[in-house]
């Protein structure tokens, strides 16, 4: 049974070690905002930059196959990688390719990061269940409903893809899958942070997820 949300038994970010201290904020625009549907960040991942990457034992964030790779061999796990840019508003497309393991996993993508105790994340999993989940002060719950929510729309089994667009514009917040919109909140409490992908285990290990064209535009 899909549980009311992804709990973790640790939450590991290799990513930003510092996202908690008082460094200089990079943002991808210093004077004017940008227009709507002005490419903010795109990245095809066909050659290395922005990203941290790791390769151990137990969990793999790296360049693979065109993409973007996250193998995850531990139970009950998160792991993400954050982009080093600062954003307000934001909507956020990518496509996300399940390479192997189980359906009950979870990936998505993050938006206004502010380090491993506050941000906002887009949840997807293989097996139907979706959700927007607000982490503040590291107290973790699902905003867009009372529980995680279940559709058709999602693909699943070896190989299948999902498209996966999350919009962060003011306090208005909406989960879109396939070109479907599925889900949405409203909420105040995160105002601009990074943006970064997601995907994590639950009871099963060997999560194992692609990711590929990620962009961030103005909404």
């Amino acid at each position: 049974m899909k549980r009311v949300f992804f709990i973790c038994a640790i939450l590991v970010s290799i990513s930003v070690l510092a996202a908690g201290c008082d460094l200089p904020r990079r943002f991808r625009y210093l004077t004017d905002p940008p227009e709507s549907g002005e490419v903010l960040f795109f990245d095809d991942f066909s050659a290395r930059a922005s990203w941290d990457t790791w390769n151990e034992e137990q969990s793999i964030v790296d360049y693979s196959s065109g993409g973007l790779r996250f193998f995850i061999n531990q139970p009950n796990y998160d792991y993400w990688s954050i982009l080093d840019d600062y954003f307000e508003d934001t909507k956020i497309d990518v496509d996300v390719t399940k390479v192997n393991g189980p359906e009950d996993n979870s990936f998505g993508v993050l938006c206004r990061y502010k380090n491993q105790k506050n941000y906002y994340q887009f949840l997807v999993s293989n097996d139907g269940y979706f959700g927007i989940v607000k982490v503040l002060d590291g107290q973790r719950s699902v905003i867009s409903s009372e529980q995680l929510q279940y559709d058709e729309v999602i693909v699943s089994g070896n190989g299948g893809l999902n498209h996966i667009q999350a919009v962060c514009l003011g306090s208005s917040l909406t989960l879109s899958i396939n070109d479907v919109l599925l889900a949405s909140a409203y909420d105040t409490d995160l105002i601009e942070g990074k943006v970064g992908l997601a995907a994590g285990t639950n009871a099963e290990r060997a999560v194992d997820v692609l990711f590929d064209n990620f962009r961030v535009t103005q909404p």
